[in-house]
């Protein structure tokens, strides 16, 4: 009877205070939001947290062998005595770290929007790209000669394996 009494009190102060009902909801993880149960939304922190940092490692890993296998390469040319082997360096570098700063920032994005969604995190997210972004045109710029918008030359589009223009065809036949 004692304990009725008490399961009644308690009710009846869930409908005065329906804070202490989704508080006490939310400890045993039966709160919906989003179509997920709470103790489902605590465990998308540490998932999306992993995959940020898995991408991470990912672009740094990228950075780094990317860097190992330029400098060997450089090191070939130079005892092979090639003339634009510092040019090839640049090249090499500036590929691997086109490709490191992409999957960077992707791991910026999913770690702003999907852990810490503030409006101050999306202003860094924001500043980031932006500098990333222009180090990546830097970098194309510096490796492709042209910007990214721009088009390529006739000669280098015309340069891709199987590439066989109208004039060039004509003229084999």
């Amino acid at each position: 009877m004692l304990q009725r009494r008490a399961g009644l009190r308690a009710h009846q102060r869930d409908r005065a205070r329906p804070a202490a009902r989704s508080a006490r909801r939310a400890a045993r993880g039966t709160t919906w939001r989003a179509g997920c149960t709470g103790s489902a939304r605590m465990h998308e922190g540490p998932v999306f947290a992993i995959v940020s940092r898995a991408i991470e490692v990912a672009g740094v890993a990228i950075i780094v062998v990317g860097i190992v296998i330029a400098c060997a390469q450089f090191a070939q040319h130079v005892v092979a005595h090639r003339p634009d082997a510092y040019g090839e360096l640049r090249r090499a570098l500036g590929r691997s770290l086109l490709l490191g700063l992409e999957l960077l920032v992707a791991a910026d994005i999913v770690s702003t929007v999907a852990l810490e969604p503030t409006f101050e995190s999306l202003g860094v997210l924001a500043i980031l790209v932006v500098i990333r972004t222009f180090l990546s045109w830097a970098l194309e710029l510096e490796t492709e000669g042209r910007w990214p918008w721009q088009r390529r030359g006739r000669a280098e589009q015309h340069s891709a394996p199987g590439w066989v223009s109208a004039g060039d065809a004509a003229a084999r036949s």
